[in-house]
Order: C-alpha cells, then structure tokens, then sequence
C-alpha cells in the first residue's frame, strides 16, 4: 500500500534526523549540514573545441562495435526501452505488450530528453572522450573531450554542458563545452575527501536544478542525517561561489543501491532506493512518499513524457505505475531491466 509521509517525518524514520528543504518554485535557502564552509572553485581547462561529425562513425571503433540504429524503423506509438534478459543491445517494447523490436545495439549510457540522441562515453584511455550518436541520422553527430578529472554523469537538457564526481567525489563538476570551462560545486575541503563523496548528479529537465548524492564513507551505513539526495539551483553556475546558499538538502533520505530521476516537468524526483522502495519527491507539495514498497529485486526507472507515469523492473519483468495509484500494472514479464520511455510522433 502506498504511504505519504511529510517530508521531515520520512527522513526522521529513516535516518533519525530533521532537514528541512525548499521548493524549486520558491527562493532556495541554505540548510545546516556538515558541508565544509570553504567556496568552490573555477578552473579554465584546455580541451578540443567540439566538432561535428558526418557520415561514419569514430574510426578508433574495431568494426563490431560499430553503432546501429533502428529509430526510423519503429511506427508511432509510446514505448520502453529496456536491456534484454538474455542479449545485447537495447530493444524497445510498446506499451501494450504487442510490438517488440531491436532499438539501438553497441550504444551505452543516456537518451537525450527527446529520445532521439544517445550519449556514449569512449573505452578505456578514451574515457573521456563523449561521443553523440543521433539515432534520427544513424550516424555520431559530435564528440567532445572532457577533462581528466571529470567522470561523465549526465548532460543538460541543451546538451552542450556535462556534469559528474571529479576527483573520487570531492565535487560535483560542470563542464561548459562552449567555453571548454569547469567550474566545481561545493568542493570538499582536504580533511572531508577522505570521508564523503558527492557522486551521480542529474539535471532537471528545465535546467534549473542539479541532483546530487552525498555519502560519508568515514562512519556506519544510515548513521549520518546529513547523507542523502541534494539540490543546487543552476543560477549559482554564474557565481560557483554561491553554489552553497543555492544548495538544499537532504531532501531524499540515503539509501544504497540507488537511482535518481526527474521527472519531465521537474515537479517530481524519484527515487529507486535499496532495491525494494521506489521514493517520489513533489516540489510543489514539498514531501516524499512511497509509491513502491515491499518488491523485491527492483531495478531501472524511467518516466513517461507527461509526468503522470513511472516505469520500473522488478527482476525482468517491466511495470507502469500511475501517480495517484497503488497498484502497478505488468507491461510484460521475464523481459528484461527497463531502460527509458520513449515515444515516436507521426510523421
């Protein structure tokens, strides 16, 4: 059964602490935690001005790893993509079960907002090389190099800006591709590296805010109030120094095995927690509920364009659960992990 609880409750029960947060619709203000005081800092880093790409794919690629797409080739309708039980690559499924095909194969990491682009980090020394590859086209479109420190994450919703941990997650790290800039968010200061790390940030989709992760690695699991999911508001990129009078939180409690996604109107963040909770935090309500809870084995989570709906997999088998509802209804079972929504439009 689903349980709503206000915010400060959630988190009391759950890590025995009282935070409170702010609504990305009204001014943010900063909450108490045990973030260092010192400012982050921006450093200008050399790196090759992005190019455009046509025709063929990164040469550096042995032939069977070559990119294909099979976009154009899926008729109008709403779907999931997910990762196959048994195979490679990605698939997609309608969503009433009926229609099944390859999606795209040799491809990893993310979809762009529109599903139309994915986003792929370089192997081994070429980690930090990122390639986009327009699933429209069938071919890489752009690649841009990255700078050493930074981990890819997650990129903007106007996807010329990335973000992710940099240095073991002694900050949260924006890469301006544009100005070939990073700037760092609420850097730890020495003595704090060696304990917490700020990992796997997520823009919202109307690029206002950043989520993050905070984790004390220095003391037992669920004992520090101050771990869980953060927010900085966007506007601080123009002044990195104010990143943590921009910064609220934790608004989601910690939880291991964890992933984080906004939904599209930014109204909501859920989270996939512990592998057996499914969390969704309102902005506009300004608490936390449990819209999933006592499944096992959870894994992947994604949200349908209109923000009414969330999808996930238990095991491999795929659900859709509508907010406002209790009972999750099966897409289809022994399939595999769900990867994103996607929806084609008529031509």
């Amino acid at each position: 059964m689903k349980r709503i609880y206000p915010l400060q409750l959630l988190i009391l029960i759950v890590i025995s602490a009282l935070v409170s947060c702010s609504s990305p619709n009204h001014e943010t203000k900063a909450t108490e935690t045990q973030f260092p005081t010192n400012i982050p800092t921006t450093t200008t880093v050399p790196s090759p001005t992005p190019f455009t790409k046509t025709g063929t794919p990164t040469p550096t690629l042995p032939p069977s790893w070559y990119p294909r797409s099979y976009y154009i080739d899926l008729p109008p309708g709403e779907y999931l993509s997910y990762v196959p039980k048994n195979d490679k690559g990605y698939k997609v499924i309608s969503l009433d079960g009926q229609y099944q095909a390859a999606f795209y194969k040799n491809l990893t990491e993310d979809l762009s907002y529109d599903g139309k682009r994915v986003i792929s980090t370089g192997r081994g020394e070429n980690r930090n090389i990122i390639q986009i590859f327009d699933l429209v086209k069938g071919e890489y479109i752009e690649e841009i190099t990255l700078p050493d420190c930074l981990w890819f994450y997650s990129w903007s919703p106007d996807e010329k800006n990335f973000a992710g941990p940099c240095r073991g997650g002694a900050a949260i790290s924006i890469y301006f591709s544009e100005s070939e800039t990073l700037v760092n968010l609420n850097v730890l200061n020495a003595s704090e590296q060696e304990m917490i790390s700020l990992l796997f940030p997520i823009w919202s989709p109307d690029g206002e805010w950043i989520a993050y992760y905070r984790h004390n690695l220095s003391v037992p699991i669920f004992t520090d109030p101050n771990d869980g999911v953060y927010i900085t508001n966007t506007i601080c990129l123009e002044e990195p120094t104010s990143c943590y009078e921009h910064t609220t939180g934790p608004i989601l409690p910690f939880r291991n095995q964890y992933k984080v996604v906004w939904s599209p109107n930014s109204r909501y963040l859920a989270m996939l927690s512990g592998l057996n909770k499914i969390y969704i935090y309102d902005f506009v309500e300004q608490e936390a509920m449990i819209a999933v809870d006592g499944l096992e084995n959870l894994n992947g989570l994604t949200w349908s364009y209109d923000s009414t709906r969330i999808f996930f997999s238990q095991k491999y088998d795929i659900y859709m659960l509508r907010l406002g509802e209790e009972e999750p209804v099966l897409i289809k079972a022994d399939i595999g992990h769900v990867h994103a929504y996607l929806e084609i439009s008529e031509p």
